[in-house]
């Protein structure tokens, strides 16, 4: 390399073929780098521009993923509520005490199970304020609790610690009994005689003897 820059300098003579040979296939060394560099710098952008796209797609997949096994994890979770209402439902239907005790056994286990998942019981009771959240479903007439409050509770709901319901509770509410109309006063009520229309007539005829009927 020195012995051509020299040459091209003017600073000596030519040097031999052989070394001519060498510092031209340094040059083309120097040149094929350059080029390769320049080609990889030039096609940066596009393989920046490919690996984003995959990047993209391999998150989309992701997340379509992470969707339906949330889907599925809550039709889990739906799926294990009902059973714990079947066995609710099933102890009041007048079931033997080894029945009962089985049933109420397997409710237990399920409503353990939802709570290893975060996943509560929402009861109501009667006489408490209607809360945000609760589905009324009817109204019950009722003396013995203020208006507008729970009356009974139709299914309990299920929600999670932060406030997410799985399922609203049903309730009823309480409204107060409609007004009897009041019975009429002894002394309002006439008479037989003087509410029929002969007798109006007979008491408004003059009497045989031309004095004037009494009124």
């Amino acid at each position: 390399m020195r012995a051509w820059l020299a040459r091209m300098m003017g600073r000596g003579a030519s040097p031999p073929p052989q070394e001519q040979r060498g510092v031209a296939l340094d040059e083309a060394g120097v040149w094929r780098a350059a080029f390769d560099e320049a080609r990889f710098l030039s096609d940066a952008p596009r393989r920046l521009q490919e690996a984003q796209t995959q990047m993209i797609n391999h998150l989309g997949k992701a997340y379509q993923a992470h969707e339906r096994l949330g889907r599925q994890y809550a039709h889990l979770l739906q799926g294990v509520v009902q059973a714990a209402d079947l066995c609710e439902g099933l102890q009041s239907e007048g079931q033997a005490p080894a029945g009962k005790e089985a049933l109420a056994a397997v409710q237990r286990a399920l409503l353990d199970l939802l709570a290893s998942h975060g996943v509560l019981r929402w009861e109501c009771a009667p006489g408490d304020p209607l809360a945000e959240g609760c589905e009324v479903v009817g109204i019950e007439e009722r003396d013995d609790l203020p208006e507008y409050v729970i009356a009974s509770m139709v299914a309990p709901g299920y929600r999670r610690p932060d406030g997410e319901a799985l399922r609203r509770p049903r309730v009823t509410i309480s409204r107060a009994p409609a007004p009897t109309p009041d019975a009429a006063p002894p002394g309002s009520a006439s008479s037989p005689e003087s509410s029929t229309p002969g007798a109006a007539q007979e008491s408004a005829r003059p009497s045989e003897t031309g004095e004037p009927a009494e009124t």
